[in-house]
């Protein structure tokens, strides 16, 4: 858009008016992390220019070449491009990144890349893409990749184009336009007035970790769209999607931390001040992701804990999803079945009554079945056949569940 203001006489003799000092304002509205023009037909500041492969790269002005032999450009102004034709039909393959400045990719959720864009095709092997640079662990991701003409033919039909970035944003994070060539002979890539804009916020790293308070109602979340801040929890394997809280609670005692989630997610609590952390305890007893974390601590009254729920990357279950978090205080931990290991293992008469049983908070016990490694909550019989018979066992069980048989002496 732009601002226009007008004045009309009339058609008569008149004084005159003036305007001074003008500021457009708007509420709630995102705010521009990166703006580009090109219009002083140079690099901006905190860009970068990578060649990938060939001996060309991205050019800042106005294109001319035998194609185009007079100096254009998309809107009257100079502009990022890379000439393919004018590089020449024997030019090496190329592969060229234009970088964006680097920028902290936790101050906004939502981020979204506005740029004016032409991309004139000629072959069927080349193409343009633009994707996120994680500074910090050097990975490129790609947002989008286009194989068909954006305008043209002419350099001021371009397209305005809108590519969101929130799932890709890093803490340290730079964007990127990519224009590979296919090592043949094409036209031109150009791109104008870039802007990145960010709205919204997530408690996604340990400093922006919201206030929760014991016996407060459920609060619920998504990590859907959050990075991974901290050091990886003890009890899990790789995890992502980070979301932080802090609370202290008033009275000491046993706490019961409940997520009520629809993903495979992990709690760690830490004591200390970001980044300066103390893991205190890790909870990912439904490591599995099947009903959401019960976790139990007991906790000091008037210490400050800081929590965090996260996704379990590696293993089964999805990384990513909603909970629902609520602190409350526990009378005690919840009863474990009488027959929860081995050494309590319960009689069972061959050709005997059904023995009725549950493993409602049953632990899993060393060695794990080795028809079924995922298996835990195990409960423990024993039986002693009178002869060698066959046996056939049947539990009619209302869960997934997993027999194991063995012999020898409990020894814990």
């Amino acid at each position: 858009m732009h601002l226009m203001i007008r004045y009309a006489d009339g058609g008569t003799f008149a004084w005159w008016a003036g305007v001074d000092n003008i500021v457009v304002k708007g509420e709630g509205t995102a705010s521009n992390l990166v703006l580009a023009t090109f219009n002083d037909c140079a690099l901006p500041e905190g860009w970068q220019i990578q060649t990938l492969t060939g001996d060309f790269d991205w050019q800042m002005g106005y294109l001319i070449n035998d194609s185009a032999p007079a100096a254009t450009s998309m809107n009257g102004t100079c502009f990022a491009y890379f000439d393919d034709d004018g590089i020449g039909q024997a030019a090496a393959a190329s592969a060229v990144r234009l970088y964006g400045p680097e920028i902290d990719g936790t101050v906004a959720s939502d981020m979204k890349l506005y740029f004016d864009a032409i991309f004139r095709r000629y072959s069927d092997n080349e193409y343009f893409s633009v994707g996120v640079l994680d500074v910090e662990t050097g990975e490129s991701r790609t947002a989008v990749e286009y194989f068909t003409d954006l305008g043209g033919p002419q350099l001021s039909n371009y397209v305005h184009e809108v590519v969101d970035l929130s799932a890709f944003r890093a803490r340290r994070m730079r964007f990127f336009f990519q224009y590979e060539d296919g090592g043949a002979w094409n036209w031109w890539v150009g791109i104008d007035n870039v802007k990145l804009t960010g709205e919204g916020e997530l408690n996604e790293i340990c400093e922006k970790a919201l206030p929760i308070a014991v016996g407060d109602p459920c609060l619920p979340g998504n990590n859907r769209l959050a990075l991974f801040d901290g050091p990886q929890p003890a009890c899990s394997n790789e995890n992502g999607g980070s979301l932080w809280y802090r609370f202290t609670p008033e009275e000491s005692g046993l706490l019961q931390i409940q997520t009520a989630s629809d993903f495979n997610e992990v709690i760690t609590l830490f004591s200390g001040e970001c980044p300066s952390l103390v893991p205190v305890s890790c909870g990912n007893r439904d490591e599995h992701g099947f009903t959401g974390e019960t976790h139990y601590i007991n906790v000091t009254a008037g210490q400050e804990y800081l929590l965090r729920v996260s996704g379990q990357k590696i293993g089964f279950g999805r990384p990513r999803g909603n909970f629902c978090l609520y602190l409350e205080p526990a009378a005690g931990l919840p009863p474990t079945p009488a027959n929860d290991n081995c050494q309590q293992a319960a009689n069972l008469v061959v050709d005997g009554d059904c023995v009725p049983g549950n493993n409602y908070n049953g632990l899993a016990e060393l060695p794990l079945p080795s028809r079924n490694t995922l298996s835990r909550a195990d409960i423990w019989y024993r039986f002693t056949p009178a002869d060698d018979d066959p046996l056939v066992i049947r539990t009619q069980a209302d869960f997934a569940d997993v027999i194991t048989l063995y012999n020898g002496a409990a020894t814990t």
